[in-house]
């Protein structure tokens, strides 16, 4: 997984532009749309699948309602990362999450 990963979410308003990059370290950042490039939280790669959470917010009418955080849950199949991007309160207990469709191939492939 280590280099750049580019890609988009594709919300119900829109699709918005996405890129992760793998470091040979482990840490892995995310940046959104215009947002500032955030630290993945929380991450873990098994069977195929990388989760992990960052500070962002969903650029959807009904998810800029309430603070947030991004859950990334995506699946590497055929060189491609894809599977749900999920804007979550951050608020305990949860009270909403709004899932996209996130899509995302190495940069370079």
């Amino acid at each position: 997984l280590i280099g750049e990963w580019t890609g988009t979410i594709r919300t119900w308003e829109e699709e918005v532009p996405l890129v992760l990059v793998v470091q040979p370290d482990g840490d892995v950042h995310a940046r959104m749309g215009a947002e500032p490039r955030a630290q993945l939280n929380q991450v873990s790669w098994r069977d195929n699948n990388l989760r992990g959470r960052f500070s962002g917010t969903m650029p959807t009418s009904d998810a800029r309602r309430w603070p947030h955080s991004i859950l990334l849950n995506l699946r590497l199949r055929k060189g491609t990362l894809s599977g749900m991007a999920t804007a979550q309160t951050t608020a305990e207990p949860v009270f909403f999450a709004l899932t996209s469709f996130a899509s995302l191939k190495k940069a370079g492939s």
